[in-house]
């Protein structure tokens, strides 16, 4: 018996013993539970803690440099993590199996190319679902494409990313795809389209995929060259494509363009800001045609639109296009043309708040908002059923906002 109870207390102490390191394990922080190969120049390895992450492995890219994120895309396996340590990266990489690509923090890691590559592409034929987390793009340019060029049909996701001094033909981004481009809590800073030629600002969105863009901020953008303009700053070129835009700022777009927006496929935009862009004509008396330009469809609500100024229209569409702009807030927006001229056909502007308690003289609308001392209703004198940014949601007028 007396034996017995030894091998009992034993056996209990190590039972104890495994638990608390087995708690010690769990309580690792990602870094901590990546095994690292620090052999060689380049740090790369594979976790065992992969779950944190992907369902793939997790290769570690370290020490900043060139080269070295694409060689680490070369080795992994479709559905590894690329996790990326903070430094300065120099890099074009072309996807052609699914990966994720996650910063150590949006601030600390950078990657630039190095030459006129695209920094980011995938090509016809590959369907790559990629993820990018905590990175800032920046310093790149290209003559033609896009600076990140997506063919083919994969899934592409950016989370809390930042895009900053890009510049091409296209801007930041140029697709043909059949998938969906899902880029949220990301900041554009000063993306400019520098050809001479008719390109875009920041987007150029064609194939028959849908482009979200959420709770970002689009600021400092536009044309610059010496010459010419853009068709847009977000052009969905095609008509089978889709873009949804929710909670995002368009803030300080300047230079010579056609429109902020121009849809020949489905654009909505709903909850967002939309302020001080300047749309200009061409130096040699081009374009300057309007904030919004629809051959297709837009929809708008919900939204802010103010201190916007152009030599021409707020609204230009053909007859045949869809424009309908519900329940937003438009304050001092300056268009020499006006809101939109008789060649438009039909649209619903119903509901919305113009800035004081007349309908401007050349808006058709039945409906809309007034300022009854302080509180905001409907022309008829009915309560507002729908929360309106600025006017009863409990924030503040729209102001400029470079944030």
């Amino acid at each position: 018996m007396k034996l017995n109870k030894n091998i009992f207390i034993c056996a209990l102490l190590a039972l104890i013993l495994l638990m608390f390191i087995g708690a010690a394990s769990a309580s690792d922080t990602l870094e901590d539970n990546l095994a690292t190969n620090t052999t060689g120049d380049d740090v790369i390895g594979v976790s065992d803690a992969e779950d944190a992450l992907s369902e793939g492995n997790t290769i570690i890219v370290d020490g900043g440099g060139d080269g070295k994120i694409s060689a680490a895309v070369s080795s992994a396996d479709s559905g590894d993590t690329i996790y990326i340590k903070n430094g300065e990266y120099t890099d074009s990489l072309t996807f052609t199996k699914s990966v994720n690509l996650v910063g150590e923090s949006k601030d600390g890691v950078s990657i630039k190319t190095g030459s006129s590559s695209a920094l980011l592409a995938t090509v016809s034929g590959n369907n790559p679902l990629l993820s990018f987390e905590n990175i800032t793009f920046k310093d790149s340019a290209r003559t033609s494409s896009g600076v990140i060029s997506f063919m083919g049909s994969g899934d592409v996701s950016f989370t809390n990313c930042n895009f900053v001094d890009l510049s091409s033909k296209y801007g930041a981004i140029q697709t043909s795809t059949a998938g969906t481009i899902t880029i949220s809590k990301c900041t554009f800073d000063n993306i400019k389209e520098k050809s001479n030629s008719p390109g875009t600002g920041l987007m150029y969105l064609n194939g028959a995929g849908t482009t979200n863009i959420y709770d970002c901020v689009i600021k400092n953008c536009g044309y610059e060259a010496s010459s010419g303009q853009m068709n847009a700053l977000i052009y969905l070129y095609s008509k089978t494509g889709k873009v949804n835009i929710e909670r995002t700022t368009i803030v300080n777009t300047t230079g010579s363009a056609s429109s902020i927006i121009r849809s020949a496929g489905k654009v909505n935009i709903k909850d967002s800001v939309i302020t001080n862009n300047i749309i200009s004509l061409s130096s040699t008396g081009y374009v300057g045609d309007s904030l919004f330009y629809v051959t297709g469809e837009l929809n708008i609500e919900t939204s802010i639109i103010a201190n916007n100024t152009g030599p021409k229209l707020l609204l230009y569409k053909n007859t045949a296009a869809d424009f309908k702009m519900n329940y937003c807030n438009l304050q001092d927006n300056t268009f020499d043309g006006g809101f939109t001229d008789a060649a438009s056909g039909d649209y619903d502007a119903n509901n919305n708040y113009w800035g004081s308690n007349d309908l401007p003289s050349d808006v058709t609308a039945s409906t809309w908002i007034v300022n009854n001392n302080g509180v905001y209703e409907y022309n008829n004198g009915d309560a507002l059923d729908v929360t309106i940014p600025g006017l009863n949601d409990g924030g503040d007028e729209p102001v400029a906002e470079g944030t």
